[in-house]
């Protein structure tokens, strides 16, 4: 029902400007070329230690801003790097829980969505301040987070028989035992 009253069309506009201009995905770092209709996939799952968890901690405090922002500002820099490109896209994981939605959060059931992150690596620009620029634009496009990835790969320039991303990020900040 909550779905049903959204106004697609304003996402449809919000993704057309946010993605406007991008034409092809960002080659992933060492990516295979597939072969006929076999793709290849492979998962990296990255544990950080408990003293660059508490660096960067204090980091995310000193400056307002989260450890998913650092994380998707370092994979931006990576994937601009290896393609010797300044602007990028890769998926993101979220939550899919709307903050207006009354009693989100006693709901059960799986809310979360990937979409793509659109970033612009500004090598003039002090990290810090182009790090937060990044929350910003994630918090811009919360708006929009429930919009469905076939729906926004339509709205972007990307030809239809192509991928919107070659990467997707996955941020999951709890502990381990």
């Amino acid at each position: 029902e909550w779905l049903r009253r959204q106004d697609i069309s304003k996402a449809e506009s919000f993704w057309r400007n946010a993605l406007q201009g991008f034409t092809k995905p960002t080659p992933l770092p060492g990516a295979i070329a597939s072969v006929g209709s076999t793709e290849k996939y492979e998962d990296r799952h990255i544990t950080i230690s408990a003293a660059v968890t508490s660096a960067l901690q204090a980091l995310t405090r000193g400056h307002q801003i989260t450890l998913n922002t650092i994380v998707q500002g370092c994979w931006a820099l990576l994937l601009a790097q290896h393609n010797e490109e300044n602007d990028v896209v890769f998926g993101v994981t979220v939550s899919g829980r709307p903050a207006d939605l009354p009693g989100i959060g006693s709901m059960l059931g799986l809310f979360i969505n990937i979409l793509p992150m659109r970033i612009c690596v500004s090598p003039e620009e002090s990290f810090i301040s182009w790090l937060k620029q990044i929350q910003e634009q994630q918090l811009d496009w919360r708006e929009y987070e429930y919009s469905s990835l076939i729906d926004v790969n339509e709205w972007s320039e990307v030809p239809a028989t192509s991928r919107l991303f070659e990467s997707l990020l996955v941020f999951q900040d709890y502990p381990l035992n």
